[in-house]
């Protein structure tokens, strides 16, 4: 930290350089994540000293603190607490002519050098603050001070009404938070946000002289209870929403942590606690039954986020109810429903991240976190935090894992989900594909649940998809009702109408096919081995399963089969090094590294692979070792495998370039197996015959839920 005067006699610079003076996500300069990021840091610390009333500038200190530290917690309504060790002297001595005395307000940055510029430094705003409480102590020949300073909510503590206030029926809830703090005299506003026309107070609130304020801005602010309040880095009231029910509705990330990064120690440890015990994915909240009409209000919240392992579908409905007396509408139900079945679903997985410190983060702030284990990227939200003032100092972030509420289709959308169960049902849009996995991979589901859920998410995004849970054999496959909403309902193939720009790629069959590769191999291997596969191995094997010819011919359009055929080899390569981005070009060469494998093994090696994965262990160290010991080390079967692709399967690539020849170049097709006989095309229509449909499906117990 450097060396820093105290400038009382008011001749010295009572500014800071470069203030960032607003962290909001939507405020930040684009130089200040750029800052943040250096290698190298050179930090100071500026305490201004401020008037209460006026905000006038009376002192700058940096440099007679010895230590120092901030704690903050999005549960208090007092969010910032900072604590100083100063020297003791005639200006820090507790005392009526001291800077620590009553009313005294300080202003905290934290300066980083700007390396790109000489002599110039960004200093970040983390908090304003009033002194709350002040300790003296002298151990031999040092004299120090302790303060302890709050944010600006500590104004109203132990405060009560001195004027009676009376709120009617209908008032917004957010003009009815500014007038009672406009009441007791705040004058310091920041983002107000508008409440809806339904979030009002929906009866007569009187509060008398004596009423503890922090009391009535407390229930204020729980009325609805996805609002929240206090005091920004500025010192000025805020009033706002959390958004946290679904992702198009949230923040941008503040900051994406990975600890991988090595160009900064943006995350230097990772620590995450599961808290099983008292898990709940739906939530019911009663109201106050009405005297006058019999009617009690309630409202209904549940977790329907697939990438929740608690979700309604993976573990079915675990339902709280919870009764609050003082509510009176429907809305305000909702509303608790929605905080508390994200309290007692979501807040149960919390991350603790230690980090350098982001003086940008702060309360209820949205952070990206790309998982140390998994290496999928999950939102979480920041619940506390805390730094010192030392220059090795790390940053401590406390946040919990977000889940949303998913879009559930409308009564409109039920001749389309109709028509896909029959499909299901009659023409064996799962059964085949399962048939198909078990003649070209040799496996098949254990018999476990797998719950068929419809959503209505967006057109263009993934078509279906599947997940799997650590906590139950149970299984989702989620079908997006908005990519199929030009289905052809009397196709059995799933085919589209007419005017439709789905390709034959697109048909229900294949797509449901390809997933039900995920099931069957979720179902087989289990989740601990499932979840470390490679990516190109788990969409190869699914776009090998139903064939890739339809996909193939679109990618790299307009280089020559020859440049085609290398680009290829060369993202083949990059795959093998678990690179994966989804991109149609990635799913074409997994599945060529997929047939690679084919033309490298015999047939009954081939027909074990996937049983040579269930009798290993740490099948993501090693993998092709372990997927096919026979053709020797991982390095080794890796440049057999691009060996193969450059010049052992010509024929393959032949039939891949040639647009007369249909087949799709399924596992099963002429191509490979040629299990239905020797030059028999398996083309979209045939690749699954929906004549020979099945029973819904062979290895599992299929459940339809809306």
């Amino acid at each position: 930290m450097d060396n820093i005067n105290l400038n009382t006699d008011m001749s010295g610079a009572l500014t800071v350089q470069n203030p960032i003076d607003d962290i909001r996500v939507d405020k930040l300069p684009q130089f200040a994540n750029r800052i943040l990021q250096q290698s190298i840091r050179t930090i100071g610390v500026t305490i201004q000293i401020l008037v209460e009333e006026t905000d006038e500038v009376i002192a700058n200190i940096s440099g007679m603190t010895h230590s120092g530290s901030i704690k903050a917690d999005s549960t208090s309504l007092i969010r910032r607490v900072l604590s100083l060790t100063m020297t003791a002297d005639d200006n820090t001595f507790p005392s009526e002519k001291s800077i620590n005395w009553y009313g005294m307000k300080a202003r905290v940055y934290f300066g980083i050098d700007d390396l790109t510029k000489k002599d110039e430094a960004v200093n970040f705003l983390v908090g304003t603050f009033i002194v709350s409480e002040l300790n003296y102590s002298i151990e031999g020949d040092t004299e120090t001070v302790d303060a302890t300073f709050e944010d600006m909510m500590t104004k109203y503590e132990d405060r009560q009404l001195e004027n009676p206030i009376v709120i009617r029926p209908d008032t917004p809830i957010s003009a009815a938070m500014r007038l009672v703090m406009e009441d007791i005299g705040e004058k310091q506003f920041g983002y107000i946000e508008e409440s809806t026309d339904k979030e009002v107070v929906p009866y007569t609130l009187e509060y008398g002289i004596g009423d503890d304020v922090m009391d009535i801005i407390e229930e204020l602010r729980d009325m609805y209870m996805d609002y929240i309040c206090g005091y920004d880095v500025q010192g000025k009231f805020e009033f706002r929403k959390v958004q946290q029910q679904s992702l198009d509705v949230i923040d941008e990330p503040k900051w994406k942590f990975d600890i991988e990064d090595d160009s900064i120690k943006s995350m230097v440890s990772f620590r995450e606690n599961y808290n099983l015990k008292d898990v709940r994915n739906r939530v019911v909240t009663y109201g106050e039954t009405s005297t006058r009409t019999g009617i009690t209000p309630q409202g209904e919240a549940r977790i329907t986020d697939l990438d929740s392992p608690f979700n309604v579908y993976a573990i079915g409905e675990r339902t709280y109810i919870d009764v609050k007396d003082k509510y009176v509408v429907n809305e305000q139900c909702i509303a608790n429903s929605k905080f508390e079945v994200l309290k007692r679903a979501s807040f149960n997985e919390v991350a603790t991240i230690e980090t350098i410190p982001i003086y940008t983060i702060d309360l209820n702030d949205v952070i990206l976190v790309r998982h140390p284990r998994t290496r999928k990227e999950n939102y979480y939200m920041v619940d506390d935090f805390s730094y010192d003032f030392s220059e090795d100092s790390t940053m401590s972030i406390t946040a919990h894992r977000m889940y949303f509420a998913t879009v559930e289709y409308g009564e409109e959308k039920k001749p389309l989900v109709n028509a896909i169960k029959l499909g299901i049902i009659n023409n064996g849009w799962l059964s085949l594909g399962e048939e198909a996995i078990q003649l070209g991979y040799n496996i098949v589901g254990n018999g476990s649940r797998l719950n068929v859920v419809f959503q209505d998410v967006i057109y263009g995004g993934e078509q279906a998809s599947v997940t799997t849970y650590p906590t139950t054999t149970v299984q989702t496959f989620a079908i997006d009702l908005a990519d199929f909403r030009d289905l052809d309902f009397n196709n059995p193939n799933g085919g589209y109408l007419a005017g439709s720009n789905r390709s034959k790629g697109d048909y229900a069959d294949r797509v449901f096919a390809h997933e039900m590769m995920h099931a069957v191999t979720n179902s087989y291997l289990g989740y601990e081995k499932s979840i470390v596969l490679p990516v190109w191995f788990e969409e190869g094997t699914a776009e090998f399963l139903h064939g890739v010819k339809d996909r193939f011919l679109t990618v790299f359009n307009g280089e020559t089969n020859a440049n085609k055929k290398a680009e290829l080899i060369k993202l083949a390569e990059y795959l093998l090094s678990n690179n994966f981005s989804g991109t149609s070009e990635d799913y074409v060469a997994s599945a060529l590294i997929v047939m690679a494998l084919y033309k490298l093994l015999p047939k009954a090696q081939w027909m074990e692979m996937f049983n040579n994965l269930r009798n290993s262990s740490n099948i993501g160290l090693n993998f092709l070792n372990k997927l096919a010991p026979s053709l020797g080390t991982n390095e080794q079967i890796k440049t057999k495998i691009i060996n193969m692709l450059e010049s052992g399967m010509d024929s393959t690539w032949t039939a891949l370039f040639d647009i007369n020849d249909k087949d799709t170049m399924s596992v099963l097709g002429k191509h490979f197996m040629a299990h239905y006989g020797v030059g028999v095309d398996l083309t979209a229509e045939s690749v699954f015959n929906n004549g020979k449909s099945m029973p819904t499906s062979i290895g599992f117990d299929v459940q339809f839920i809306k």
